[in-house]
């Protein structure tokens, strides 16, 4: 069996008047022939945020050999020296969230992430969240994370000296979703709104790039999040024999 992969995406920058919020700090790359997808949200607090979240994704991408697909892991720590490199060059901070999925031709998915976007999988009815948010809330314990709440602790570039991204191996099943997405969306639409979108893409009522734009358009609200979404649907065929 071979993994046929149908993908959407799509951004938006909320815009802010009156702030100095005017790039989307979010960033996205879909990368049909290495099978690799991307997303991440630069830290609005810090220098370039804008820049610093293109840039990684670009990182990972030059650093990705879809031969050795467990390369993934390495071009995200190697993401993360850059950003800490041009940090130190010049002396101002510079951080972004990153969730990177690469989709395997023989049923084994890959995932890199640091920081608070997110991978879900939608399977068999059931909507089940991949990664875990680099958060203070997440971390455990009572004070803290009551105190600091949505503050990350983990994210590429100044933020975590010492930073341990996430990894891990996924098997894929045929009419598997998948959607990568940035805090502008989970924070917005409810995780049983995602269920119904994406249950959506599996009995074929939307496609993947539709159900990006819906989901975007769901989180708009008069804030400042960006939001970015990629949505992916994958099935599985059988392999023609050569004659």
């Amino acid at each position: 069996m071979r993994n046929v992969i149908y993908s959407g995406a799509y951004t938006r920058k909320e815009i802010c008047l009156g702030t100095s919020h005017v790039n989307n700090e979010d960033a996205m790359r879909v990368d049909k022939s290495n099978r690799l997808f991307q997303v991440a949200d630069g830290i609005g607090s810090h220098y370039e945020s804008h820049e610093t979240s293109r840039n990684a994704v670009k990182t990972i991408a030059k650093h990705f050999d879809i031969n050795r697909p467990q390369t993934l892991h390495d071009a995200l720590e190697r993401a993360d020296i850059e950003i800490k490199q041009k940090c130190k060059s010049d002396g101002n901070e510079r951080g972004t969230t990153l969730t990177a999925l690469h989709v395997g031709k023989r049923g084994i998915a890959y995932v890199a992430h640091s920081g608070d976007s997110r991978l879900y999988r939608f399977r068999e009815g059931v909507l089940e969240q991949i990664t875990r948010d680099h958060t203070w809330r997440e971390s455990g314990g009572d004070i803290l994370p009551q105190m600091l709440g949505d503050t990350l602790t983990q994210s590429l570039g100044y933020l975590t000296p010492d930073a341990r991204p996430f990894r891990c191996t996924l098997d894929i099943r045929h009419k598997d979703v998948y959607l990568l997405c940035t805090d502008g969306i989970h924070k917005e639409v409810q995780d049983s709104k995602i269920e119904e979108i994406l249950k959506r893409v599996v009995k074929n009522g939307l496609t993947p790039k539709k159900a990006a734009k819906k989901l975007v358009k769901l989180a708009e609200k008069p804030n400042c999040d960006d939001r970015t979404a990629v949505v992916l649907k994958i099935l599985q065929k059988k392999e023609e024999r050569k004659r």
